[in-house]
């Protein structure tokens, strides 16, 4: 009687870590995740590139040139320069797009009576202590014992020589979530994309692939080894494009291969990453792609199109964190100076990012003219003409070169009005 065996095909099911909140018997610390790990779970979604490039432009669209310090006092300068506020405003606007949140040590003068400096902690390496009344800082909390300090929260009305401020958004739970939360899988699934193609570079090989071992049917005992071997070693997008290597008694017990490729897998990936793409942007609020490095199919990026994109996520969502980051400035800073008004410069991208040839072909003769200096109603200073022409990058400064008149060369040349 001819002896046969049918098996299921299984697939494995894997679900995206989620952002749990764990009170643990015996504990110290509330856990922020399952395992406490979830800060560096999210740490390692910047290994997606569209994902990685829209959170570092968020922060240089919200924090990017820093403070604006021209209305304050000397004093107030004097702190905010040899604090490094600058950077300090960075780091929190980082923390805040990777995390959902921030915190940062608030550190007083010996008699308590103000503030003296502000120091940004990681994010990733505080929890809210198991009574929730105070914070610990740890070196490393992937391991099973970590190094910590505590330190108590921020209380303006029972000053200490160092307290933490946390902040963590609007969300109700111990931890926020990061606004992108909804694209996780998008971005998680981006990732095994490109490390299943690029293992499958490597090595040169495809799978799936059917082993079909035609030696007779072993033990059951046996057959779950074999299961099991084969499993471990060639499932998972880290294991795409790997060979079998098979010793054989003779020709007719030897190891036959068959693949069964999907037709059209290519058109399936591009599809699958058009996806991807779309929700990562949404998850992100993200409405002109341009703006942040992304290409997208059917937009154009021309420069009427970048500034309305910009005007629109700065006044939905580079304005409010802004706003929310100085009023916090404002409120820890209060005691050293009850008046005091900070604003905070992100970076423009219409002016720092755009692309040289979309100015220039967008720009019209006379734009381009006041942009060297050439007003028709009355002419600058030749000096400050050239100083400005110079200043510009060559593809600009070639093209309003072009649209200048013999008279308008001549007196660059000369240095004499013709």
């Amino acid at each position: 009687m001819m002896k046969y065996k049918f098996y299921n095909m299984e697939f494995m099911n894997y679900n995206t870590p989620k952002m749990k909140v764990v009170k643990k018997r015996g504990s110290a610390y509330i856990s922020y995740g399952e395992d406490n790990k979830y800060p560096e779970y999210l740490d390692s979604l910047i290994q997606n590139a569209e994902h990685n490039a829209i959170l570092q432009s968020k922060v240089d669209f919200i924090s990017g040139e820093g403070f604006n310090i021209d209305g304050l006092t000397p004093e107030q300068i004097e702190f905010f320069v040899d604090n490094d506020m600058d950077g300090f405003a960075t780091s929190i606007t980082t923390d805040y797009e990777r995390y959902g949140g921030f915190c940062f040590k608030v550190i007083r003068s010996k008699d308590l009576s103000i503030v003296t400096n502000l120091q940004h902690v990681d994010f990733s390496k505080v929890r809210v202590n198991e009574k929730e009344d105070g914070y610990l800082i740890g070196d490393d909390w992937t391991v099973y014992r970590t190094n910590s300090v505590e330190i108590a929260p921020y209380d303006p009305n029972s000053p200490q020589p160092e307290s933490l401020y946390y902040y963590k958004g609007s969300s109700k739970t111990t931890y926020p979530y990061p606004k992108y939360y909804g694209a996780i899988p998008a971005i998680e699934t981006g990732i095994e994309i490109d490390n299943f193609h690029l293992n499958h570079v490597r090595n040169g090989f495809f799978i799936p692939t059917v082993f079909n071992f035609n030696n007779g049917i072993p033990e059951e005992e046996e057959q779950d080894i074999i299961e099991r071997d084969i499993r471990g070693k060639f499932t998972g997008t880290d294991n795409a494009g790997k060979f079998l290597l098979s010793f054989n008694e003779d020709k007719d017990s030897a190891v036959t291969v068959d693949t069964f490729e999907p037709a059209d897998l290519d058109k399936m990936f591009d599809v699958l990453a058009e996806q991807i793409q779309q929700k990562i942007l949404v998850g992100h609020r993200v409405t002109t792609p341009s703006l942040f490095g992304v290409k997208t199919e059917g937009q154009l990026g021309g420069r009427m199109e970048l500034v309305e994109g910009f005007e629109l996520f700065k006044s939905i969502y580079a304005s409010p964190v802004q706003k929310t980051i100085c009023s916090i400035i404002e409120e820890v800073l209060d005691d050293n100076w009850s008046d005091l008004t900070v604003e905070l410069k992100g970076l423009n991208p219409i002016t720092e990012r755009l692309n040289i040839i979309d100015i220039k072909d967008n720009l019209t003769d006379d734009e381009l003219r006041a942009s060297a200096g050439y007003d028709e109603r009355e002419m600058s200073e030749i000096d400050a003409k050239l100083h400005r022409l110079n200043r510009l990058q060559p593809a600009i400064a070639t093209k309003i070169i072009e649209r200048l008149s013999d008279e308008e060369i001549m007196e660059l040349y000369t240095g004499e009005k013709q």
